[in-house]
């Protein structure tokens, strides 16, 4: 009578314990394609980076720190980093999925935020046969440490354009500018 009774305990155990857990068993696969909401800064100019890499371009660069430049002519080997202001402003994040306002035309698209504490505040893409041929990006933060603004534009093939100013509380603000104007070919 005991071996029964085990065999019915065990049953309804397992009748009850594999649809419950059933439920806790999360698929392998990953979906490692992220959610695009907005146009994909990231993609872009990860693209642009790889491209411009590629294309081994001369570009005349100047850099200011507080009002004083430096100018070289030179080959960037490492775009991705060079344009990583631009591609860390890519707003395409689950949790912003309804922060910014897109109003567009055939020639231009703008995403602007709607929230104040969202640190790109607007994108501007001026469009010609479908294809970027410039990007307008206003980053910026403030917290009760620092506050930051980013100004950013980029033509391809042409010219980018870096402005930062940051103001650390008790210090005079920084301003840091790069511009690179690409060489002919």
């Amino acid at each position: 009578m005991y071996w029964y009774k085990m065999k019915i305990y065990r049953f309804f155990v397992l009748i009850i314990i594999i649809p419950l857990c059933g439920g806790c068993l999360k698929s392998t696969t990953k979906n490692t394609k992220p959610e695009i909401y907005y146009f994909d800064l990231k993609t872009f100019f990860n693209n642009e980076a790889h491209r411009l890499t590629k294309a081994n371009k001369t570009i005349n660069k100047t850099v200011w720190l507080n009002n004083t430049p430096e100018k070289k002519q030179i080959k960037i080997t490492k775009w991705a980093s060079e344009l990583s202001f631009f591609s860390n402003s890519d707003i395409n994040k689950t949790a912003w999925q309804n922060s910014y306002r897109k109003d567009s035309t055939a020639t231009k698209i703008t995403y602007t935020a709607k929230f104040s504490d969202l640190k790109t505040r607007s994108i501007t893409i001026y469009i010609v046969n479908k294809k970027p041929i410039r990007i307008k990006i206003i980053n910026h933060q403030k917290n009760y440490i620092f506050e930051n603004w980013e100004n950013l534009l980029y033509l391809p093939d042409a010219f980018y354009r870096i402005e930062k100013k940051q103001k650390l509380l008790f210090w005079d603000a920084d301003v840091y500018k790069v511009e690179g104007f690409f060489t002919a070919l």
